[in-house]
């Protein structure tokens, strides 16, 4: 399964700012910058992330984006809804009329459930544990 870089780019871009200052807004050009995000994506993204109420955004100057949540709130499937995407493995499990043999189809309740289980999974993962296994990574790295 192939995970759609929009779900990826919004991870890292909760986790860049989970480990900033709460108070401050981080500017879209630092973000795009340490994260390897193009910019350009990193606003469309920024958007449904502020659409959902996840961050607080603010153009200007001293404008940016901070988490408006906390980020122990926040899960992995929070971030696929933000972004409008579905983890379904096939077209028929979101759409069956787009399968002329989903009404007769062995693999649907499979592969249904496979979504279901990841979904559940991603749903206990939360950004703040994920800022966490990065500073832990990021500190190994620097000795």
């Amino acid at each position: 399964m192939i995970i759609p870089i929009k779900i990826d780019y919004g991870v890292r871009t909760l986790v860049h700012l989970a480990q900033s200052n709460k108070d401050e807004y981080i500017s879209t050009q630092d973000i795009s910058s340490s994260q390897h995000i193009p910019a350009p994506f990193l606003l469309r993204i920024c958007a449904d992330l502020h659409k959902s109420k996840i961050i607080k955004s603010k153009r200007g100057p001293n404008g940016g984006h901070k988490l408006l949540m906390d980020p122990k709130s926040v899960s992995v499937k929070d971030v696929i809804s933000a972004v409008e995407y579905s983890l379904a493995p096939f077209d028929c499990v979101d759409l069956p009329e787009s399968c002329i043999l989903s009404h007769d189809c062995s693999q649907k309740d499979l592969w249904t459930e496979v979504e279901e289980i990841l979904l559940k999974h991603l749903s206990s993962v939360s950004i703040y544990d994920l800022s966490i296994k990065y500073n832990k990574k990021s500190i190994k790295l620097t000795f």
